[in-house]
């Protein structure tokens, strides 16, 4: 599973929680919360209601800031309106719904999304699952920018 916003959820700590009891038992130490809801089933399976702020409350403003006050994802939902698989797809891609913020993003990978979206134009959907998606998330997660 892909989310709209090119997050790839297969490679995603918290989706994988879902079939592996071991990750869901870190998880749930390394983030204070409750066994049962140390895991995400992806936005579409919750239809774009956000994982870490409706459930767990891991952001301290009580959201974040691609979701309105509902704990509803803004780019999930544009996607929905404009019958879309992901953003790449999208004439107005990029659009402001993806400004890069510093804030959170050793914890949360919404800095991986146009890049990835990138990548699935360029590769299509298939390859870019393949071949790219788990260097680029396992990038992201673990090299330091200046090695």
């Amino acid at each position: 599973m892909t989310a709209p916003c090119g997050i790839a959820c297969f490679e995603c700590i918290a989706f994988k929680a879902n079939s592996n009891d071991s990750i869901r038992k870190q998880l749930s130490e390394r983030l204070s919360m409750d066994y049962e809801k140390a895991a995400c089933e992806g936005c579409r399976n919750r239809n774009g209601i956000g994982f870490l702020s409706e459930k767990n409350n891991i952001f301290p403003e009580g959201r974040c800031l691609l979701m309105n006050e509902k704990g509803e994802c803004n780019i999930f939902y544009c996607a929905e309106q404009r019958k879309i698989h992901n953003c790449s797809e999208c004439i107005d891609f990029p659009c402001d719904n993806f400004q890069p913020m510093a804030d959170r993003a050793n914890r949360v990978p919404h800095n991986l999304k146009v890049y990835n979206l990138c990548l699935i134009k360029k590769l299509g959907f298939e390859k870019w699952a393949s071949e790219k998606a788990g260097k680029v998330w396992v990038d992201y997660m673990t090299k330091r920018f200046d090695s």
